[in-house]
């Protein structure tokens, strides 16, 4: 059966009120409500209770998520939905990491300056935080981990589709630039026994690699990859290298 259509104002409304989703999840999860519903329902007052939230807020925020399909009441009962579980922090496929970086203060500072990178062709978060956008991670670790975290996070979703898409028989070393804690790097040296891998990122990021178990063909780089990439070109065979991105 077909689903009516949405006139074309309400279907504009509810793009718009986009933000709106994000700062609604980002506060409960940042407030431990998600984590509160993990293993049965909970009330309002429980929930209020357990979080130190105000109740009347509480129960609009989560009226809001019942509407957007995260949470499900049934009576006096708050629960997660299948959608809403994926909120959680360690579950299969989990989002959680990514929803407390998009809606944290320099993200969402970022997109209401939106209308500067429009006019001047400049990068809305160097505005906002006065500082490049990895310099600035560098320097706050509060939302340069959670960032590195929610990239491997990524980066293992698509990294099967990746290393059985792309014939690399015809390398012998790779380098991975900007890759990471090396999780692509990891499973393309896994499944090609012939490689040897260099992995090529900030200090801060790197000393966080995977690779241990592969020490004996893989290389650790550190260093800004937005420059000239030659203290690791040496490592790699002639012509053998390919950049990953």
């Amino acid at each position: 059966m077909n689903q009516p259509q949405v006139p074309p104002q309400v279907r504009i409304w509810q793009l718009a009120l986009g933000f709106a989703n994000t700062r609604v999840l980002h506060a409960l999860i940042k407030a431990e409500v998600i984590e509160q519903m993990r293993q049965q329902p909970q009330t309002l007052s429980g929930l209020a209770q357990a979080c130190q939230l105000n109740p009347d807020v509480l129960y609009r925020a989560l009226r809001f998520s019942t509407v957007i399909g995260v949470v499900e009441q049934k009576d006096d009962q708050y629960s997660l939905t299948d959608m809403g579980m994926l909120l959680l922090k360690d579950v299969p496929g989990s989002l959680y990491m990514g929803l407390l970086i998009i809606g944290s203060e320099p993200w969402q500072r970022s997109w209401e300056n939106l209308a500067h990178s429009l006019t001047t062709g400049e990068a809305a978060f160097d505005k906002v935080t006065g500082e490049p956008f990895f310099d600035y991670l560098e320097k706050h670790p509060e939302y340069g981990v959670p960032f590195n975290q929610w990239q491997t996070i990524l980066t293992t979703m698509t990294t099967r589709a990746i290393t059985e898409a792309y014939d690399f028989s015809a390398f012998r070393s790779i380098c991975d630039i900007g890759g990471g804690h090396g999780v692509l790097l990891k499973n393309i040296l896994s499944t090609n026994s012939h490689l040897r891998g260099i992995l090529y990122d900030q200090e801060s990021v790197v000393k966080d690699h995977i690779l241990s178990d592969l020490s004996d063909r893989s290389e650790i780089q550190a260093g800004n990859f937005f420059r000239v990439c030659s203290n690791c070109r040496h490592l790699a065979d002639e012509a053998s290298i390919t950049r990953l991105e």
